[in-house]
């Protein structure tokens, strides 16, 4: 995913707390989010799990 498209994603989501730098998301919360950043987060979820 590069960067344009990533921006454009989290400028879709409507819910949680927004901050200048940050969204914060109830886990209840991830299915509102468009689909293909919720496989970029699983993604990234899974790789941070394994690096542990």
């Amino acid at each position: 995913m590069n960067e344009e498209l990533f921006i454009k994603l989290v400028s879709q989501i409507k819910v949680g707390k927004h901050l200048p730098d940050a969204i914060y998301l109830h886990k209840d919360a991830f299915n509102a989010l468009p689909s293909t950043l919720i496989h970029y987060s699983m993604i990234h979820l899974l790789w941070i799990c394994s690096a542990v």
